[in-house]
């Protein structure tokens, strides 16, 4: 509870260390929007990626939501994640991975350019950016900036490409329980 407690806390100061940096400054969305809290638990209410959001968009329909409760509205900060999207070899040997194998399963010692280092292509697997809301009508969303990534939504096909729409609380002050 207490390591949960830490992360919280850590992903909090992050956040409010962003947006007090200047380039970032356009993406807070109302500081201090969310009332003073004791929080404990989950803050943060993640959405499903709900089909393809190209660079340059400033809208998305919201998909099914798991976290805190509550609706997204005017004023909140969303970060958009691409959860998934690296390209792996699967096959069952000491490929697996990137594909690269270092000619003996069974050597103990393997240099850093033998090992499978996990992917062949990353992706769009972890971009990620701010964004904040100017209207909300249910699960229809329209934000500013507009995306400087494209986001993928696929769950059918190898590789599979997700993203979360994440809502992000913006206490004045927040006590962790």
């Amino acid at each position: 509870m207490l390591l949960h407690s830490i992360r919280q806390w850590i992903f909090g100061t992050a956040i409010a260390l962003l947006c007090s940096m200047p380039s970032w400054a356009q993406v807070c969305a109302a500081p201090g929007k969310d009332a003073p809290a004791t929080i404990s638990g989950v803050v943060n209410t993640f959405y499903q990626g709900n089909g393809t959001l190209p660079v340059a968009t400033t809208s998305l329909t919201l998909g099914t939501s798991i976290g805190a409760s509550g609706a997204v509205s005017v004023g909140d900060m969303l970060m958009i994640i691409q959860m998934q999207g690296a390209t792996i070899d699967s096959t069952d040997s000491d490929a697996y991975g990137d594909s690269t194998a270092s000619g003996n399963a069974n050597s103990v010692t393997f240099s850093s350019t033998a090992q499978a280092n996990g992917y062949t292509t990353l992706g769009q697997a972890g971009l990620f950016e701010y964004v904040r809301v100017t209207s909300a009508a249910g699960s229809a969303i329209s934000f500013t900036p507009a995306l400087t990534n494209a986001y993928e939504q696929n769950t059918t096909v190898q590789p599979r490409r997700t993203y979360q729409v994440i809502r992000v609380p913006q206490y004045p002050s927040a006590s962790i329980n």
